[in-house]
This record gives C-alpha cells, sequence and structure tokens, in this order.
C-alpha cells in the first residue's frame, strides 16, 4: 500500500470479494478518467479565450505554471481598431454584419495567437492585445512580436477585403494600430460567478489613445517602443507628438510601416 497499490487483498480470498473489487476500482478509475477530462476541458476553455493554444496546451497536460493573480507587470500593448466598419454594417442585414466581424475577430486572433500575444479583450470591432503575460518576454522580445502580429493582422485584412469584395462587398474596410509599452496590472478580474484576465492602468489607456491618432495602414507606436527599433531605417518615421487625452505629459511617437520588416537592436 505504501508504494501506491489502490487496493490489496489477504489471502484466503474468494472470487466474488476479488470481481467485486476489481469492479469498484475499474469504476473509480472511469471517474477519475472523467475528472481528468473535464478539468482538462475547463482549463482549455477558460485559458483558450486569451492565451495561445501552445501555451493552454502546455497548462492542460501541468507542464505549465500560470499565475494569473493581478499584478504589476512590464507589457506591451497592442490595440487595434478598424475604419468603416459602421458604414458598412449600415448597408448589410445584422445576421451578415455579425457573420464579418466574426470573421475578423477569428482571423485577428489568429494573427495575435501566432506570435505569442494574449487577447485581453474585444470591444466591438476593437482588439486589446498584451505581450509580456501571463507569460514573462523580454521587452525586447515583447516589441519584436507585438510588430510582427501587427504586420500579420495588416496583411490578414488586406486578404479578407479581396475575400469580401468578391462576395460582392465593395467597401473596404481599413485598419489602425497602436502600440505602448510600460507597467500595468495584469491578471484575472472580477469574482466568483465572473473572472476575465485584463490588463489595467494607464499604459492600457495610452496605446488605446495612439491608436485613435494612427493613420490607416501604418503602425504608430510610443517612443518606448522605439527605443527598441533602429531608427535609421526607412520603415519607421518620426511622427508628431501627441497631446493624449487623459495624458499629462506629450508622448513622442513613430510610425511603422506595416511591411519591411524593422531589425531590432540587439
Amino acid at each position: 500500500m505504501e508504494q501506491g497499490a489502490d487496493a490489496y487483498l489477504s489471502k484466503p480470498f474468494n472470487d466474488r470479494e476479488l470481481l467485486a473489487e476489481v469492479r469498484n476500482l475499474l469504476a473509480l478509475k472511469e471517474s477519475e478518467r472523467k475528472v481528468a477530462q473535464l478539468n482538462t476541458y475547463l482549463t482549455e476553455s477558460v485559458l483558450g479565450r486569451f492565451l495561445p493554444p501552445s501555451l493552454v496546451k502546455k497548462a492542460a497536460q501541468g507542464e505549465l505554471t500560470l499565475d494569473l493573480r493581478p499584478e504589476p507587470r512590464m507589457i506591451t500593448i497592442l490595440f487595434s481598431d478598424i475604419i468603416g466598419f459602421t458604414q458598412l454594417s449600415n448597408t448589410l442585414r445584422s445576421r451578415r454584419v455579425a457573420e464579418l466581424l466574426n470573421e475578423y475577430l477569428t482571423e485577428m486572433t489568429h494573427a495575435i495567437f501566432e506570435h505569442g500575444g494574449t487577447v485581453d479583450k474585444f470591444m466591438g470591432d476593437a482588439i486589446l492585445a498584451i505581450f509580456g503575460a501571463p507569460e514573462e518576454i523580454s521587452p525586447n522580445d515583447q516589441v519584436r512580436r507585438a510588430i510582427a502580429a501587427a504586420r500579420q493582422m495588416y496583411k490578414t485584412l488586406a486578404r479578407l477585403n479581396e475575400k469580401w469584395h468578391a462576395q460582392g462587398i465593395t467597401q473596404t474596410v481599413q485598419f489602425r494600430c497602436g502600440i505602448h509599452q510600460g507597467t500595468a496590472v495584469v491578471g484575472m478580474f472580477g469574482g466568483s460567478e465572473r473572472a476575465d484576465y485584463t490588463a489595467i492602468g494607464p499604459s492600457v489607456n495610452i496605446a488605446a489613445r495612439i491608436q485613435e491618432a494612427a493613420e490607416p495602414s501604418s503602425i504608430l507606436v510610443s517612443a518606448a517602443v522605439a527605443d527598441y527599433l533602429e531608427l535609421d531605417e526607412d520603415a519607421i518615421t518620426k511622427y508628431s507628438p501627441l497631446t493624449l487625452k487623459g495624458v499629462d505629459e506629450t508622448v513622442l511617437t513613430f510610425s511603422i510601416h506595416p511591411d519591411p520588416e524593422t531589425r531590432l537592436r540587439s
């Protein structure tokens, strides 16, 4: 029993006793299997809402321990929104609008997950993603992944527009994106009945404001993000300083072209 046996029958024992013990053990193992399956399902269904599949799989298999308690973290925030969707929705049936929006959000989630980002939340057609939580990533790598995700999101939208045009939708949906790096409190917020994994703090607000100031077909980043980029590249240009609502100081920003690769400093 000390070695981990599930049961032990001392001699002498009869056939009925043996068969009853085996049936009980089989029933117990089946219950344990169902509980394990349920735990795996719950883990995957909850974490799968905001984490890349690779991390969800590791967590479900017990290979990754995630501390989801709220705590201050240095993260990179990607805030994106699309332009023209409201006008488009006014020309289509509500069900068709929902189909297009869900298709868009699904494809953008794939782009974020592919580069190790976490989907914080959807706000209509806006998406808030973070890099560096709950999986810890170096600030340099956070920036590299966030910009790569933003570029893939642009390419994905271009493909969606081609598909939608082929389906008879003539209006082109445009995309804008803001990226900022800073400290935020990240973790599960809510109660026993409902809780969400999210980031709160001024850094999140700055990313949202930068996105609002971004031009279509560009990625607007703060100086905190630009510090990790080679500023002599044609792919990045200095943008006008922004006085953002709710932010006391002026925020220096830089515009990054969605297509060329921008090298990161070593």
